[in-house]
């Protein structure tokens, strides 16, 4: 992948909402009348269905937590200039937000285990 400078919104805002809202947005903004998993608009604005998570996390045998991370790493991936309306687009992005999903998982078990280790250490002294 060749590097290219990624400009990204000042600030970037995550709203968690409904399939209700959502879909509402959808129609909107998409004229696209269903839910959605995530919308991303180009000032920086994230709308995160929970419900769509919920389902999909049990769906795909993953967590919440898990479906919301590559939420957001899909729509910050959007805001850097990714795009998944061609096939060509669709796998790019997917090799590159699989990757970023990854590390985070990855860093976040790490932590985690280190939490699980530290009481035990500080307990030992």
């Amino acid at each position: 992948m060749r590097n290219r400078q990624v400009v990204l919104p000042d600030d970037i805002c995550v709203f968690f909402v409904s399939d209700a809202r959502i879909r509402r947005i959808h129609r909107h903004f998409l004229a696209v009348d269903e839910a959605t998993d995530v919308i991303t608009f180009h000032h920086g604005e994230i709308f995160v269905s929970v419900e769509t998570a919920e389902r999909h996390a049990q769906q795909f045998s993953t967590s919440l937590a898990e479906e919301i991370h590559l939420y957001i790493v899909h729509a910050l991936l959007h805001l850097a200039g990714f795009e998944d309306q061609t096939q060509r687009g669709y796998r790019r992005m997917k090799v590159v937000q699989d990757k970023v999903v990854h590390e985070i998982e990855h860093a976040l078990a790490l932590r985690e285990a280190q939490r699980g280790i530290s009481p035990q250490r500080h307990s030992a002294a």
